[in-house]
């Protein structure tokens, strides 16, 4: 009797020893969006934003500054746009949605650039796929816009 007690206890503490351990690699494996800074047009100080750019190049490139990789998207767009933001983090990828949310007073006769710049930390021994989506004013569905990839030679 003793012998199958010691045996039942055994496969309990088993099974709750094997069953508390969880995986949180991928937690630990996520770069991380310490902030997002709006520059360019969403500037309203005309002095501090150009409103009557006639030409622009939309543009994504990163650097790198001591522990901090900064991701500068730059959207050449209708001055009167509205244009917000949200990030999804995966396991070794990015995703940056950018939509035109305007709802009134949404065309002007002036072009400029909006800037978002968005710092990311604990980027270190990884190779992160960056994709960016756009959704333009009265469009229904985001589509691929650009697409950029960090990679860490230090793996």
């Amino acid at each position: 009797m003793k012998a199958i007690k010691l045996i039942i206890i055994s496969i309990y503490l088993f099974g709750v020893i094997s069953c508390d351990k969880k995986d949180n690699s991928s937690e630990l494996d996520k770069v991380v969006l310490s902030k997002i800074d709006y520059q360019g047009c969403f500037i309203k100080n005309p002095e501090e934003a150009t409103k009557s750019v006639t030409t622009g190049t939309d543009t994504v490139f990163y650097s790198i500054d001591n522990d901090t990789l900064t991701l500068s998207v730059i959207k050449f767009n209708n001055c009167c746009g509205l244009l917000k933001d949200s990030v999804i983090i995966g396991n070794d990828n990015v995703k940056i949605y950018i939509s035109d949310i305007c709802v009134d007073n949404c065309l002007c006769y002036c072009m400029c650039n909006f800037v978002f710049v968005f710092y990311f930390t604990d980027f270190w021994h990884k190779n992160i796929d960056f994709y960016i989506y756009l959704k333009g004013l009265d469009e229904s569905n985001y589509e691929l816009w650009k697409e950029t990839k960090f990679i860490d030679g230090l793996d």
